[in-house]
Parts: C-alpha cells; sequence; structure tokens
C-alpha cells in the first residue's frame, strides 16, 4: 500500500534547452523533488526508457541529460518511491 501512495510524491520538471544542428539529439534540464514537501531528491536515476543511458540528479535534485529524439520517454526512480 505504501508504493501505491507514493507513486504521487515525485515531481518531475523537464524542459528543453538545446538542440544540434541536425537537430536531433536534444539537452534537457530537470528538478527532481518530492511532491509533498518540495525537498530535492539527490541521487535520483533518470533513465531514457528502453536504453541504459541516463543520469543521477545532483545533491539539490538537478540533472541535465541528452536524449535521442523528441517524444522520448524519461523514468525516475528513487529509493522508497515509485517510479
Amino acid at each position: 500500500m505504501h508504493k501505491l501512495l507514493t507513486a504521487s510524491i515525485l515531481a518531475f520538471c523537464v524542459i528543453v534547452v538545446a538542440t544540434n544542428a541536425q537537430g536531433q539529439e536534444r539537452e534537457i534540464t530537470g528538478k527532481v523533488t518530492a511532491r509533498e514537501t518540495g525537498a530535492p531528491l539527490p541521487n535520483a536515476n533518470i533513465l531514457i526508457k528502453g536504453t541504459t543511458r541516463g543520469t543521477a540528479s545532483d545533491a539539490d535534485g538537478n540533472f541535465r541529460l541528452t536524449i535521442p529524439t523528441a517524444g522520448t520517454t524519461l523514468v525516475v526512480s528513487y529509493i522508497g518511491y515509485a517510479s
């Protein structure tokens, strides 16, 4: 039951900040926070769904990641929270 309640706790914000000359890859930045408190979640895992590419959030919950194309799905996971 705890996992069901925590599924809505992760808040995830993504902003497209740059594209390369071909418009293929995009760099995105974001911040992972707890929805209930707004506290940053350091060392959260951010993965590109269906790949092994990803990154982890820093001490303030911030991250930066290059994704292959628009429409890419990211999966965020953190111990004690549902993905």
